[in-house]
C-alpha cells in the first residue's frame, strides 16, 4: 500500500486528513509509519501485504489485553488484515532499565494469574507471525 493509498483509508477510517507521516521501524516483513492526524491524534501504523501476518489478530489481542489486564497498550482504531491503526505510545527511548524489566515482568505474571477454567485461550492468536 503506497502512502496515498493509506492516507485516503485513514481518512475515511478515522475522518480525518493526514498531516505527516514518517517512518516506524516494526519487524516480520511489514511496513509502518507514525502518523498525525488533523485532529491532533498520534498513530502508529502497521501495514502489510498479502503474505504478512494478521494485523487483526493483532488488535484483537491487544484489545483483550486491554480488557483482561493493567498492560498498557495502544488503543486500535482500525484492525483489518492488512493494517493496523493504534494510538502512538511515546516513550523517553531510554532503553529498559532494570526497573522497567521488573515492571514488566510483575504485568507479566499479573497477567499469567488470571484463573482460567482451562488451558489456552479463547480462540488461536499469535507470538510474532507464528499463529
Amino acid at each position: 500500500m503506497n502512502v496515498s493509498e493509506l492516507n485516503a483509508r485513514l481518512k475515511t477510517a478515522l475522518g480525518s486528513s493526514v498531516v505527516d507521516t514518517g517512518p516506524l521501524p516494526v519487524g516480520f516483513g511489514l511496513v509502518g509509519h507514525t502518523v498525525r492526524l488533523g485532529d491532533g491524534r498520534h498513530l502508529a501504523v502497521k501495514a502489510s501485504g498479502d503474505t504478512g501476518p494478521s494485523l487483526q489478530l493483532e488488535g484483537y489481542m491487544l484489545g483483550e489485553l486491554a480488557r483482561l489486564s493493567d498492560l498498557p497498550v495502544p488503543k486500535v482504531y482500525v484492525a483489518a488484515p492488512d493494517l493496523l491503526v493504534m494510538e502512538f505510545i511515546d516513550n523517553d527511548s531510554g532503553g529498559i532499565s532494570d526497573d522497567v524489566q521488573r515492571h514488566a515482568a510483575e504485568l507479566t505474571a499479573a497477567l499469567h494469574a488470571t484463573p482460567r477454567e482451562k488451558f489456552g485461550y479463547v480462540r488461536d492468536t499469535l507470538i510474532g507471525p507464528l499463529h
